[in-house]
């Protein structure tokens, strides 16, 4: 196996269930996470962790059509594609899960097949190489898993930020 590809895969595997050298890895800061955390909001009019959940499986699935050849795929950024609605209920956070788990496998299949020596190739009808986009979605697990601890440290603290700083407050 190419060494860029079989370093993607591991980087994206580490960072979903292993020890990444970062902290916790996407799975485990998911793992206590309940209904009411899930669907916690601590910001005023920004996204709370079932919602990050839902997107970073939009952009999963997205890495998934581009390795089955879907190359017309697009995704509108901040749209209701970008952010769906997440109905709030356990059954639905439950299959939000459920379905990050079933991705990190094929999504893990896919890319252990994938032809190595095209990672520095362009995406047919896309702006950017096979290597950006696998690259890409495991600094996007990355970056959200971020914003999932910092849901999680805000509900466990119970903070009641005033709104004057949750207007400031932008990345979530």
């Amino acid at each position: 196996m190419n060494p860029h590809l079989e370093n993607i895969i591991n980087n994206l595997s580490e960072t979903y269930n292993g020890m990444p050298w970062h902290g916790n890895s996407l799975k485990e800061l998911l793992l206590d996470v309940d209904t009411t955390i899930a669907f916690y909001r601590p910001f005023e009019k920004k996204h709370n962790i079932a919602e990050l959940v839902a997107h970073i499986l939009i952009w999963r699935q997205y890495v998934l059509e581009i390795l089955n050849e879907n190359y017309d795929i697009d995704v509108d950024i901040d749209s209701l594609g970008d952010f769906p609605a997440v109905t709030e209920s356990e059954k639905v956070w439950r299959e939000l899960l459920t379905q990050l788990d079933e991705n990190q496998v094929v999504l893990l299949e896919k890319l252990a097949q994938f032809l190595g020596s095209k990672l520095d190739e362009q995406v047919p009808k896309k702006h950017f190489t096979f290597r950006f986009l696998f690259e890409g979605i495991v600094f996007h697990d990355v970056y959200h898993g971020g914003q999932i601890g910092l849901i999680k440290a805000a509900y466990s603290a119970n903070l009641d930020l005033p709104n004057d700083i949750l207007k400031k407050v932008s990345f979530i």
